[in-house]
């Protein structure tokens, strides 16, 4: 089921409530998010990766963000798509570990370590879904995020091709040894 996925950090704005009521407008469940960073869309086009790892200390987030943008970027180049590191400004949850190609955002990652573990993942836009982008950008407006449409945009569309799931699932379970 398609689910907005809500930061704390978003659940603290003035906007949270109405932004939950438009996602649950546009038929979507709202959960709270894992890591940080802000809202998304999780959706049939959605594809989620992530990892955890022991952590003794807070340390190692650089390394972690590194380790997974290496494997999306090899998987995106397995699948005929050039992409690099790096915010494009107005992007859904932006940060500077995005992932983008042809000026629209495919992967955002976000992180969150606690004492004792760490919890690293991205949200790749496999594939379009309209609704799920009208959903965002309004959930956007009600929180007082900026969100510029044209940044948003999917893996299938830049590679001019739909991407299927294994193909991106393949490459990243190699990566990190299955």
């Amino acid at each position: 089921m398609p689910a907005l996925a809500l930061s704390r950090l978003d659940e603290l704005q003035p906007g949270a409530a109405a932004a939950r009521d438009a996602a649950s407008a546009a038929g979507l469940d709202a959960v709270r998010r894992v890591s940080g960073g802000h809202a998304v869309v999780l959706h049939r086009g959605s594809f989620c990766v992530g990892f955890a790892e022991r952590a003794t200390t807070f340390e190692g987030t650089q390394a972690r963000y590194e380790r997974l943008t290496a494997a999306l970027l090899d998987a995106f180049e397995s699948v005929g798509v050039d992409a690099e590191q790096g915010e494009l400004d107005g992007e859904w949850c932006p940060g500077a570990w995005s992932i983008r190609s042809g000026g629209v955002k495919l992967a955002g990652l976000a992180q969150r370590a606690i004492k004792g573990g760490a919890w690293v993942e991205a949200v790749v836009e496999l594939a379009p879904d309209p609704s799920a982008r009208a959903a965002l950008a309004e959930v956007y407006e009600e929180l007082g995020l900026p969100l510029e449409r044209s940044t948003l945009g999917s893996l299938s569309e830049i590679a001019g091709r739909t991407v299927a799931f294994d193909e991106l699932a393949q490459p990243l379970l190699a990566f990190f040894g299955d």
